[in-house]
């Protein structure tokens, strides 16, 4: 088949996998989809169409389990991405047309594919940080109304059909798995697709927060803390999933993975399993402090590096600027238009900010990164109001490092340091505007996009 995605048969020598030729075999995908699309499609491209299809995914799952974390840690997402993005994006068109614009023509198998892609959209979209297109949720929610299955009621994930895939896309949003880094986003995608027999729709909106859809009206899923009288449509029901992921972190804890599964980071997939129970079967993310709306201008400065360096008012580049959308007591939100130049944060990422007309930095961590059409939101949780700049020393190194409490004899501080490094499980001797002090190693430890987060206790 002309421009597929080539593959390894099954009776072949093993051959090396080149990234580079599957991206440059996923791009001549997406080509030619577009020429088709462009020419016009007929039934008689059915075959044509499917083939795509089905080489697109072995390609994507394929650069999914070639994934490792490298050198930008757990946290780096791959360009690849963009590709894969688009690719299913211009499948999700083919299919579309092939459907017409009447959803309920067609074969179920074509219009099962046709929900199958628009559901991986939504997946890939989440994975690369961005909003899911709305033609994808839309396209989706119209195949999911005009199902059969629909009409008996609730919808439960057990058997191959439309609303099978549209359930997954509203499990893969509510899971937040834009906010993970991208070795877990990755596990929490596949752990998803095995609990999905556990999950459901129905028509009864449980108490407490929730997930609503009721297309064609509401596609994309809208989170409730309570139901509303008078509204039918379906609410997100994940907690019969709850036993299914306690047992599938223990079968990965002892060693025992999955099909589904395999290939992934172990320790990201049990960590995303454990996540995925937590955040949709015992406790929901709540807002821990109120939000109010804001509009200004904010001073920022992206990465450990240079917010050490603003801070030694040492700083090499210019602050960018970034507007605010809300403010709380946990954090901010803000909104940056997008340009290739403007630097933008990843997730974990420490970030130095302050007024634009002035005032004091304070430094926190870019816990939400949304890319929309033409611009960025950012939701950024404070670390500290008051940071301080700290010389710390051992035997084997000196270097400045950010002190995120005061530093006071009897108590604990905590530092931000350069990651990975072994001084800081080492008694540090520090020196700064407080005078001298002995600093304490205490357990655990908490580990941004590029930094670490240690607790010492104060001599």
């Amino acid at each position: 088949m002309e421009n597929a995605v080539k593959s390894p048969s099954v009776n072949s020598a093993p051959t090396p996998f080149d990234e580079d030729d599957v991206v440059r075999s996923l791009r001549a995908v997406s080509a030619s989809l577009r020429a088709m699309l462009h020419a016009g499609l007929s039934s008689a491209d059915v075959e044509l169409v499917t083939g795509h299809d089905e080489s697109v995914r072995d390609a994507t799952h394929s650069l999914a389990i070639s994934y490792k974390v490298g050198a930008g840690g757990e946290f780096r997402r791959p360009a690849w991405l963009a590709t894969v993005r688009d690719v299913f994006a211009a499948l999700g068109d083919a299919y579309w047309t092939l459907l017409g614009d009447e959803t309920s023509v067609g074969t179920e198998t074509l219009r099962l594919r046709a929900a199958s892609v628009m559901a991986s959209q939504v997946q890939w979209s989440l994975c690369d940080r961005h909003d899911p297109p709305s033609l994808a949720w839309i396209r989706l929610g119209s195949l999911f109304r005009a199902a059969d299955e629909v009409a008996a009621g609730d919808v439960a994930g057990d058997l191959p059909n439309v609303s099978r895939e549209f359930l997954r896309a509203v499990a893969l949003f509510a899971a937040d798995i834009d906010q993970l880094p991208f070795s877990e986003a990755l596990a929490s995608c596949e752990a998803i697709g095995a609990a999905l027999p556990f999950l459901a729709l129905g028509r009864d909106a449980p108490v407490g927060i929730h997930y609503f859809v009721d297309p064609p009206d509401v596609c994309v899923p809208q989170r409730r803390l309570s139901p509303i009288a008078d509204r039918r449509g379906w609410s997100f029901r994940p907690g019969l999933a709850s036993e299914f992921f306690d047992e599938l972190a223990l079968l990965l804890s002892l060693g025992r993975t999955p099909r589904r599964l395999e290939g992934l980071d172990r320790e990201s997939a049990i960590a995303a399993v454990r996540r995925l129970k937590a955040s949709l079967c015992v406790d929901p993310p709540k807002r821990r402090a109120r939000r109010y709306a804001l509009d200004g201008d904010l001073a920022v400065i992206c990465g450990f590096s240079g917010t050490r360096a603003a801070l030694s008012s040492r700083a090499a580049t210019a602050p960018a600027t970034w507007r605010v959308t809300d403010l709380s007591r946990t954090g901010l939100g803000a909104s940056i238009p997008f340009e290739p130049s403007r630097p933008v944060p990843d997730n974990g990422e420490l970030v130095g900010v302050r007024a634009l007309d002035g005032g004091e930095w304070q430094i926190g961590v870019a816990r939400r990164v949304r890319y929309g059409t033409g611009r960025v939101s950012v939701g950024i949780e404070t670390l500290c109001l008051e940071p301080v700049l700290l010389s710390v020393e051992c035997a084997d190194l000196a270097l400045d490092v950010i002190a995120c409490d005061p530093i006071q004899p009897g108590h604990s501080v905590r530092l931000a340091l350069p990651p990975g490094l072994t001084i800081g499980e080492k008694t540090l001797f520090a020196k700064g505007e407080h005078g001298s002090a002995r600093l304490l190693p205490l357990a655990g430890v908490s580990r941004g996009y590029d930094f670490d987060l240690r607790s010492y206790r104060v001599l």
